[in-house]
């Protein structure tokens, strides 16, 4: 074989290598000892070339064919087989080991035990129970949910892809899963796609995989409408909506949840793992704040309006006066939590696995919320489009976009942006107070 000066290897100059009458190879500019062998057939096939001290020659060592391996993916593998060679590993071991590569489903586990255990604490526990709940179900079919099972029936081929190697998931298979997924809801299928992103992230950090993201790619290229999913009421309704919980409030069987609804539009919070896990000693109503251990923001501290101060202040002179339902004795654990729930802290085996013994006082509240959208014919929403209802009204009010960000606990102004986006009656409104005449 001839031999060359090394020359960076770039993905360009790789493709324009041509077949000779007998092979030849290339060196590496970049990683010392890595070769591409272009044979006569025209394969091009990657090499590392290393002197073995100990038997004083050098040997070749095979990493994989061009374009399957790609020039980044080579270089990547050459340079940790040299730092394991320097630490006493035999070359050849470690290619061998490189050689067996990971699958989607074994990723996809290391990834959840890495950053979605039930332990973590970087992560709400209720984010990192969601994300394994709906990977096991999507990724492995671990579900006893009849509407997954009958998607997984019909889509067997674009969701059991957890046997695949990793250098087989491509952008179409994403695109197939995500499509698959989307038949019960686009909003966990996006949710998914955002794992399964994370994931190879992960993947390539850890040297499982050298190609580009799979997942990596806007909304636009799942071939699904960019819409947003908050399901909120007009800011003219509100007034509306509390006066509703006030008035179902006075039957006894509803006070308690009426009051946790009520605060849930008030302040906006999460009505299942902060409002109704609020306990007294996280409310200042000196300084108008509550503090949050766990929530899905992370720990911090949320202000609240005079409404939620005075709303806040009669729960907690209910439970101090001795009233029920607020009122629980102080041996009951109740006791803890600002709106009694059944809360107890154990947990329950399911077969989708250990969860949390569901709060009692949610379900209730859920029917309850159904009964009045019935009766005051408010359009049907989830319980969710308080917290979004409770954004849209800031914004009418002309909340800044900064002030709603720390209002909302979001980590990040681009989701709080979005209220403001699905808000058009508002940009209506200032646009009136507009004048060009001079004072």
């Amino acid at each position: 074989m001839n031999t060359r000066p090394r020359v960076n290897l770039y993905k360009t100059y790789v493709d324009n290598l041509k077949p000779k009458n007998k092979p030849y190879f290339v060196c590496d500019s970049e990683v010392v000892g890595l070769r591409a062998v272009v044979q006569v057939t025209g394969i091009i096939t990657w090499y590392l070339q290393r002197y073995n001290k100990a038997k004083k020659y050098s040997q070749r060592y095979k990493i994989g064919n061009y374009p399957e391996c790609s020039v980044a993916a080579a270089r990547q593998i050459a340079k940790q087989v040299k730092a394991k060679a320097v630490q006493g590993q035999d070359p050849a071991v470690t290619l061998k080991d490189t050689e067996k590569e990971k699958t989607f489903g074994e990723l996809m586990s290391e990834f959840v035990k890495k950053k979605y255990n039930r332990y973590s604490t970087t992560k709400a526990k209720s984010t990192t129970y969601s994300a394994r709940v709906s990977i096991d179900a999507w990724v492995y079919g671990k579900t006893d949910d009849p509407k997954i099972l009958k998607i997984w029936k019909h889509n067997k081929e674009a969701l059991n892809i957890k046997r695949l190697g990793l250098s087989k998931i491509t952008h179409e298979t994403i695109v197939d899963f995500h499509q698959a997924v989307s038949q019960k809801t686009e909003y966990n299928a996006n949710r998914l796609v955002g794992y399964i992103r994370e994931a190879f992230n992960y993947a390539k950090v850890k040297q499982y995989f050298f190609k580009d993201n799979p997942a990596s790619f806007e909304k636009k290229d799942l071939n699904t409408e960019i819409k947003d999913h908050y399901d909120y009421f007009k800011p003219s309704l509100v007034p509306d909506i509390v006066a509703a919980f006030d008035k179902e409030g006075k039957q006894y069987r509803n006070k308690v949840a009426c009051a946790g609804l009520k605060a849930a539009l008030l302040c906006g919070g999460r009505y299942q793992t902060e409002v109704f896990n609020l306990t007294v000693n996280q409310i200042d109503l000196e300084n108008k704040t509550i503090s949050y251990k766990n929530s899905k923001g992370g720990q911090d501290v949320r202000p609240i309006n005079d409404d939620m101060v005075k709303h806040l202040q009669w729960v907690i002179d209910q439970r101090t006066a001795g009233k029920k339902p607020f009122y629980y004795p102080p041996e009951d654990m109740r006791h803890r939590y600002l709106f009694p729930n059944y809360k107890f802290g154990s947990n329950i085996r399911t077969k989708r696995g250990i969860k949390p013994i569901k709060l009692k006082h949610i379900k209730c509240c859920k029917n309850l919320w159904k009964e009045i959208c019935r009766k005051y014919k408010f359009e049907k929403r989830d319980l969710k489009s308080l917290r979004h209802t409770f954004a849209v009204y800031m914004i009418h009010l002309g909340v800044s976009i900064r002030a709603l960000q720390k209002m909302m606990l979001h980590k990040s102004i681009e989701t709080t942006e979005i209220y403001a986006a699905i808000a058009p009656e508002t940009v209506t409104k200032e646009m009136k107070k507009v004048s060009f005449k001079a004072a």
